[in-house]
């Protein structure tokens, strides 16, 4: 947070002590988030890999990528409620009521940070844009939808095949 809350106490505004605290925050959040969608999604056999539409549409494929925040598969490959998702934000939003200044460690906050923390697991991936790559001349090539190793796709970022 670059620039913090005015009403948050000096302490947490100002210096070197104020940039440690406001780091340390984001890395319990993200830490915490993290930690938590694992384990359950361990727990309950959630298979975390996101399975892109094959839909050429931009509004379906969005569509697709927003359902994929609420539903997951498992190891099976049935669909079931994203209960990894849910708790990873919980734990996310919830770790701040430790240690943050008096007034912003209440409940109303921690659900706050609770749903930024959820905004902020899916939407930073742009699942709804098709996958590409970079080539030689800076530009940018439309991937195939047949399957590639590992290794080719690398290679292939890389410019080396």
């Amino acid at each position: 947070m670059a620039n913090p809350k005015n009403h948050y106490p000096r302490k947490w505004r100002d210096g070197a002590g104020a940039f440690g605290k406001l780091y340390g925050d984001s890395i319990a959040m993200v830490t915490s988030e993290r930690t938590a969608r694992f384990l359950t999604g361990v727990a309950l056999r959630e298979d975390p890999r996101y399975v892109p539409s094959n839909s050429k549409n931009p509004l379906v494929r969005t569509m697709h990528a927003l359902a994929f925040t609420f539903i997951d598969k498992t190891d099976s490959g049935r669909n079931t409620i994203a209960f990894s998702n849910f708790a990873g934000a919980a734990a996310g939003g919830f770790v701040g009521r430790a240690y943050l200044p008096h007034g912003y460690n209440d409940l109303t906050h921690a659900e706050q940070r609770m749903a930024i923390q959820f905004k902020q697991q899916r939407s930073s991936s742009n699942r709804s844009l098709p996958a590409t790559w970079a080539t030689n001349d800076g530009g940018w090539r439309r991937m195939s939808s047949e399957k590639k190793s590992e290794d080719e796709g690398c290679l292939r970022f890389r410019g080396l095949s």
